[in-house]
């Protein structure tokens, strides 16, 4: 099977709300680096350890494992809003207010080890990750934000 390659989206291609973190994007192969950061990501995580995922700069911000559990949800929105809009879904997508959503989750108790956490960063490379890896159906054309 061939290798897909995408670059960076053009600005008519999302949401200006995303623009900043679009813009930093590095260039090249984007599967390359979600694939070379999901590596990283899940190498630095299994380095913190239980009393340090409970850590809070500040009164009042998330712990460690707090965010942690942010970038696990975002990673199911995001990958289910790709999965829509690939198989052209009409209706309007639910909000994703991440701090109500924080408020609410459980889904990183202090009973559950940290280290046992199942990140969905790729740690055997994108193309073994079904929210990472498109097919090139999927991504041969690209339709702007409305």
């Amino acid at each position: 099977m061939a290798s897909v390659t995408i670059a960076r989206p053009a600005s008519t291609e999302y949401a200006p709300f995303y623009g900043g973190y679009v813009n930093e994007v590095p260039e090249g192969d984007l599967l390359a680096h979600l694939e070379r950061q999901g590596r990283e990501t899940a190498a630095l995580l299994r380095r913190i350890t239980e009393a340090k995922s409970q850590h809070r700069y500040a009164p009042g911000k998330w712990t460690i494992r707090e965010v942690v559990g942010h970038m696990i949800d975002a990673e199911r929105v995001f990958a289910y809003r790709a999965l829509s809009f690939a198989r052209g879904e009409g209706a309007a997508l639910p909000s994703f207010d991440e701090n109500e959503w924080a408020a609410t989750s459980n889904a990183l108790p202090p009973s559950r080890s940290f280290s046992l956490i199942n990140f969905p960063f790729p740690k055997c490379g994108a193309s073994k990750s079904p929210t990472v890896a498109p097919t090139s159906a999927e991504t041969s054309t690209r339709t702007p934000i409305k």
